[in-house]
């Protein structure tokens, strides 16, 4: 008796962790900015910082340039390695999120995506031990979007910078 008592624990472990593996990803685009907020399940198990690992999926994986969904002020007390490990590498990092939905805002411009279904995967990390896997497929239609990729023919010379500043506008 205690030994299927054991096993049926077991079992409802491994299904409960492998649901937290797959859990679902939701996703809604702005319909100004066209920036794509996607949410996440943190697990419940994970330590009180987790590495987030965003990339998008062309040939290869590649890193997705995302920031958190935060205040305002939030994003200004951020370090400039935060801001840029998002931007540059896909990846942030969620601080006390155990068992949270969060969202972190991702911009396909910077990956020169118009019109696409676009394939999303996020990785959350306990330094190099991967705690959850989850994916979804974005469908990306900025094709009525004009973007403007050399300012220095819209604005002053002097205003373009070909190296902007941590946490500038992007």
């Amino acid at each position: 008796m205690e030994d299927n008592l054991t096993r049926m624990r077991f079992t409802l472990c491994l299904m409960l962790s492998w649901a937290a593996l797959a859990a679902p990803v939701s996703f809604l685009t702005d319909p100004v900015t066209r920036y794509v907020h996607v949410s996440y399940l943190v697990p419940a198990s994970a330590p009180a910082e987790v590495r987030v690992q965003c990339e998008v999926q062309g040939p290869q994986w590649k890193p997705a340039s995302v920031w958190p969904h935060v205040s305002e002020s939030a994003l200004e007390l951020m370090q400039a390695n935060d801001w840029l490990g998002g931007i540059n590498q896909g990846i942030i990092v969620e601080r006390r999120a155990a068992g949270l939905m969060r969202t972190l805002v991702w911009n396909p411009f910077l990956q020169g995506i118009s019109k696409a279904n676009v394939r999303m995967r996020i990785t959350l990390l306990d330094g190099a031990k991967p705690l959850a896997v989850q994916d979804a497929t974005i469908p990306v239609d900025n094709s009525d979007v004009v973007v403007i990729n050399d300012w220095s023919k819209v604005v002053q010379q002097k205003s373009v910078s070909a190296d902007p500043a941590a946490k500038a506008p992007v």
